[in-house]
């Protein structure tokens, strides 16, 4: 009896053990199990800025005549993480797990997205040509930059970049936003002869299916100043002949005109592109 007794023990240790082990491999090692942080703006000088992303910050420093560098602050202290050219510019943008995402500016339209691992200090390209980028349910969203401000591509990847599937291919340089399980972004329509444009809120699934457009009845010229999923705010009019504000209900297409502050329109700008 005492010897079964034992053996049960070894079991239920063993058991214990295995357990422990697997909890601590699903925390540490699945990228499901990590928290996306996106960068914050928390200091400017001149062209110099440093970056909040949780309880990490980080200084992006643009040189015209030395190196532009990306640098670690902690306890005062900078430790440089990448180094380029003059008249480059670094700019931090969210962490996932082990990795700091960041973007590097050539200062001639090209913006490519790296990715440096905090615990093994390695660095590695992610996508070329990008604007914004979002981490979705172990996704990686970005959108870029083009010659045609209206034809912008959205792209779902890993999180390394690869198997890259595009999902857009006409969407504006504008920030997209993810609720549930679709992505809204902003695409721009033209009439005939190209002298007057407006622009559409367009939501697809993550996949790029079950395309949905909003605000059908808005009339050109017209531009989304902001926009969320439960309504939309646009403009109309030119500056001489005066703009006119406007919030679209995206459940019921009931439209009120609204009167925003300077301050608010141009936090509004600040969040459609920045």
């Amino acid at each position: 009896m005492k010897k079964k007794s034992r053996t049960w023990w070894k079991k239920a240790a063993a058991v214990l053990v295995l357990t422990v082990v697997c909890m601590l491999g699903a925390k540490g090692g699945s990228v499901e199990a990590a928290t996306v942080k996106y960068a914050s703006e928390l200091k400017r000088n001149g062209a110099n800025v440093t970056y909040q992303i949780g309880s990490h910050r980080y200084y992006a420093k643009y040189s015209e005549r030395g190196k532009s560098a990306l640098y670690e602050v902690k306890n005062g202290k900078r430790t440089r993480i990448a180094q380029a050219s003059r008249y480059f510019q670094f700019q931090a943008m969210a962490e996932y797990g082990n990795y700091l995402y960041y973007t590097l500016n050539d200062g001639s339209g090209g913006c490519d997205l790296y990715r440096y691992n905090r615990k093994t200090k390695k660095k590695a390209l992610v996508r070329r040509s990008v604007r914004t980028m979002l981490i979705v349910k172990g996704k990686l969203i970005t959108n870029g930059f083009a010659t045609d401000v209206s034809a912008v591509p959205i792209y779902v990847s890993r999180l390394d970049g690869k198997k890259a599937k595009r999902i857009a291919k006409n969407s504006d340089q504008a920030k997209m936003k993810v609720y549930g399980n679709r992505i809204y972004y902003i695409e721009r329509t033209f009439n005939s002869n190209h002298t007057k444009s407006t622009q559409r809120l367009v939501s697809r699934t993550l996949t790029g299916g079950k395309r949905k457009v909003y605000g059908k009845a808005i009339k050109s010229p017209a531009s989304i100043c902001y926009f969320n999923n439960q309504y939309l705010i646009y403009s109309t009019g030119t500056y001489s002949s005066g703009t006119k504000y406007y919030q679209l209900n995206l459940k019921n297409n009931k439209k009120k005109r609204i009167y925003p502050s300077s301050d608010t329109i141009n936090e509004w700008y600040d969040q459609y592109y920045y």
